[in-house]
């Protein structure tokens, strides 16, 4: 593993939101730093079978481990970026629109995280890799004009900044409070249409919870889009959810598989029960922060499953 890659990971580590569950799994991850890494990745591939998995695996050995093993197409040509002296946040500009981010982050890191989320991650589509597995949104689920968008683990906010203009209403739900003054900033010239909700969207209401149903409880007919990447807690949320979504029609939902290994094909199972058509995105991620057990073969997960009804 390289050096950048380790403070990466130690990086994420401490800005990820805990919940007290997953504090004994946080410390045996330490303890063992079981991270993933190319010899032992590239060890088990050699003694099992590849195909599955043969354009990925292409890439790591000719690029090195990455999240996203996928050559790069093309780049954002310009980044522009600026600071505010009368709210005193940092910014970039997006589709002509600002979009802020915490005092603490320089000019430079402002530039580094929107380049990584439109050109590695692919958040917004646009094909900058050959296979956009982190992508919310594809041709069959997407959002429409006039949608309710749901934004659950919203950080920075550039997925509902993205999509601002066509909908009739944004719930942004982010609980790391160090997002809020930025969330205020970038929405304020649509402060009619989004509402910032400080919290966990959880599986109970509590001072610093809430849940779907309660969150939508006035969206009673509206059609809706979710999103849902709340770092590994995706399951919790969609099971205390189900009684929600099994009587709701008009819904779709983009939601994040990568942060545990299984969450693919049970939330897969989950969809089907309640009789939702899906798909996954294309591709697969390399993702080692996974406190609910060690990093476990094949290592690839696929990134997002959208469902609808």
């Amino acid at each position: 593993m390289s050096i950048r890659t380790f403070v990466r990971n130690i990086y994420t580590l401490f800005a990820y939101d805990f919940r007290n569950q997953d504090k004994e799994r946080l410390k045996q991850w330490l303890m063992t730093r079981d991270f993933i890494t190319f010899e032992n990745l590239r060890r088990y591939f050699e003694e099992n079978d590849s195909s599955a998995y043969q354009e990925e695996i292409d890439y790591i050995l000719s690029n090195g481990l990455q999240p996203f093993p996928y050559a790069v197409v093309k780049r954002v040509d310009k980044v522009e970026c600026g600071f505010d002296h009368i709210i005193k946040l940092p910014f970039v500009v997006h589709n002509g629109k600002r979009l802020f981010f915490p005092k603490s982050y320089s000019l430079a890191n402002v530039e580094r995280h929107y380049r990584n989320f439109i050109e590695t991650e692919n958040l917004l589509g646009g094909g900058y890799r050959t296979k956009m597995p982190h992508c919310y949104q594809s041709e069959r689920v997407k959002v429409e004009n006039g949608d309710v968008f749901v934004d659950l683990g919203s950080a920075e906010g550039l997925v509902s900044l993205d999509v601002v203009d066509k909908v009739s209403k944004i719930y942004l739900v982010e609980s790391d409070r160090s997002w809020i003054p930025a969330l205020r900033a970038t929405f304020a010239p649509y402060k009619d249409k989004c509402i910032i909700v400080p919290k966990l969207i959880s599986s109970s209401c509590k001072h610093h919870s809430t849940t779907l149903s309660k969150l939508l409880a006035s969206e009673t007919n509206s059609h809706i889009f979710i999103k849902m990447d709340i770092e590994g807690f995706e399951s919790e949320v969609l099971n205390a959810s189900k009684d929600f979504l099994a009587t709701r029609h008009n819904i779709k939902l983009a939601v994040c598989t990568y942060h545990r290994h299984n969450d693919a094909a049970d939330f897969s199972a989950f969809f089907d029960r309640l009789g939702y058509k899906y798909e996954v995105s294309d591709g697969y991620m390399i993702f080692d922060l996974d406190f609910s057990e060690l990093p476990t073969p094949p290592f690839f997960r696929k990134g997002m499953i959208r469902a609808w009804r």
